[in-house]
């Protein structure tokens, strides 16, 4: 973070037009929406842990959204599209269902 700041400071985006107050705003802005991503994903890790359904249906459509993620992100994304898949298919075996009530 104090490499950021710093580079904020140096001016270093004055030549793009672009203000470090503005910079330091979308930093902000970023922070956030990570830190309730992190959040969202302590929840579903707890739920998942500990068996819910709710968190087995969110972790499904998690998962159908990295796919889609991964597809539009083609060729990158092919490392996500395999990983969500084989969560996918954990997430439909009898035995995983069964734990999670589904």
């Amino acid at each position: 973070m104090a490499a950021v700041a710093g580079l904020l400071s140096s001016g270093a985006f004055s030549g793009y037009g672009i203000s470090s107050s503005l910079l330091s705003g979308m930093t902000g802005v970023v922070g956030g929406i990570l830190v309730v991503a992190g959040v969202i994903a302590l929840g579903l890790g707890y739920g998942l842990w500990t068996g819910k359904g709710w968190a087995w249906t969110l972790a499904l459509i998690f998962s159908i959204l990295g796919i889609l993620g991964g597809i539009i992100s083609l060729p990158e994304g092919v490392v996500s599209i395999i990983i969500d898949i084989l969560i996918i298919y954990y997430l439909t075996r009898a035995h995983v269902k069964q734990f999670f009530g589904k």
